[in-house]
């Protein structure tokens, strides 16, 4: 059967507090996952949300050991519950409480059972700090036990905030984010997780890496987060040169937060791309110098830059193709031109190879594509093929630019 018990500790002396220090922060070193949990249901419906501290927990944790023998709130020794908080030099006064429970299988189970009970104002309302204790053994008279403690506190001098690289998809709330903030108080430093409505400044639908505002009893700590293209994987070959290009405004996704990084590299994406990196000023680029392009088209500035520069011709028909791909061998040429109309020069860094299709490239392109590989502008495949005339794709465009923005900075 299942039971809760709940008591409310009155009129105790208030203790001395022992401050502990952590060299390094470890998210399991505080509490179990099981543990962690539980604070994150309690915090949810809370008016205001509570930390925990790890002798908190240790106390939380050896009375939820305790409580497989024996539920109740007296310890094996006859002793009262809050001696616990004594052993562990923890201040309690007559806001501390504790509430018990056993054979509930979930955290889940064990807070619905304490929020249909009468201590759900005092887990709501009271305790500034809350150590939610878990334990199960086989053969034991309890097959689980759980233990929550909650003792008062006098605020806080600051917050810091613990996480690693935060990752999330295009779209996403930030309750899949995963932040612990640490704040320091009288008591010691003390956890919990970030809930969303502790942060401000967050734009779900931004791509890439933006600061976010954590705040909680006043004081505020900056955290950073990615938001990440739907179909551009963390870890792909292809997931920094895109980030890169996004964060820098060269150029972007194709909608509904997706990037289309197997899509092709049109002609005119690829020019007004390379006029992005270059800084120009679109708007004195006006008029059209191909039959193909009008002048109010998107591109058209980029394509008429590139033109009076020498960078791309067209073809003999007068017409530029725009929405044509490009291939490698197409962009090698333009960027060489690039490099020689503005007179940039980059340091050799790789002996020249010798594709397994070399005999491929065209006669007017092997300069070009031997200078951009000497240089690590461009690359073979993993078979060693050069592939001139495959028309890139909009994630191996994505790596041509950021070498190339790497090595002409």
């Amino acid at each position: 059967m299942k039971r809760v018990f709940i008591c409310i500790l009155s009129a105790l002396m208030l203790l001395s507090v022992l401050t502990l220090n952590i060299s390094a922060f470890s998210y399991t070193q505080i509490a179990t996952e099981n543990e962690w949990h539980l604070l994150e249901l309690i915090n949810s419906e809370r008016r205001e949300a509570a930390t925990m501290f790890i002798s908190l927990q240790d106390a939380a944790h050896i009375r939820s050991n305790e409580l497989l023998t024996e539920l109740s709130h007296y310890r094996p020794d006859g002793k009262a519950w809050y001696t616990v908080l004594t052993d562990k030099s923890i201040g309690y006064d007559t806001e501390s409480f504790e509430i018990i429970g056993a054979n509930f299988g979930t955290p889940n189970a064990f807070f619905d059972a304490v929020m249909k009970s009468d201590m759900r104002d005092k887990l709501l309302n009271e305790g500034f700090h809350i150590g939610a204790g878990y334990t199960s053994a086989q053969g034991a008279k309890n097959g689980n036990a759980w233990c929550i403690i909650g003792v008062s506190c006098n605020g806080i001098n600051g917050i810091s905030l613990h996480y690693d690289d935060i990752h999330l998809i295009a779209g996403s709330n930030l309750d899949s984010a995963d932040i612990i903030l640490e704040a320091d108080c009288e008591h010691t430093r003390s956890y919990m997780q970030v809930l969303p409505y502790m942060i401000s400044g967050y734009d779900k639908d931004k791509i890439g890496a933006q600061i976010l505002n954590v705040t909680y009893k006043g004081k505020t700590a900056e955290a950073v987060i990615t938001n990440d293209y739907k179909d551009v994987k963390y870890g792909k070959w292809y997931y920094d040169p895109i980030m890169n290009c996004t964060e820098k405004g060269y150029y972007s996704g194709v909608g509904n937060g997706n990037f289309s990084p197997s899509g092709q590299m049109t002609r005119e994406m690829f020019v007004t791309v390379l006029g992005r990196l270059s800084g120009i000023d679109a708007s004195k680029f006006n008029g059209t110098s191909f039959k193909d392009i009008k002048a109010d088209r998107w591109s058209a500035p980029y394509i008429k830059w590139a033109a009076d520069n020498g960078i791309v011709s067209g073809y003999n028909d007068g017409s530029f193709a725009p929405t044509n791909g490009i291939t490698r061998q197409e962009i090698c040429s333009v960027v060489k031109r690039y490099l020689d109309k503005f007179g940039i020069a980059i340091d050799r860094v790789n002996a020249e190879k010798s594709f397994t299709d070399s005999a491929k490239i065209a006669a007017w392109a092997k300069e070009a594509v031997t200078y951009c590989q000497t240089r690590g502008i461009i690359s073979g495949d993993a078979k060693g093929a050069f592939n001139p005339s495959k028309t890139a794709t909009r994630a191996e465009v994505a790596v041509i630019i950021t070498n190339l923005d790497n090595k002409i900075k």
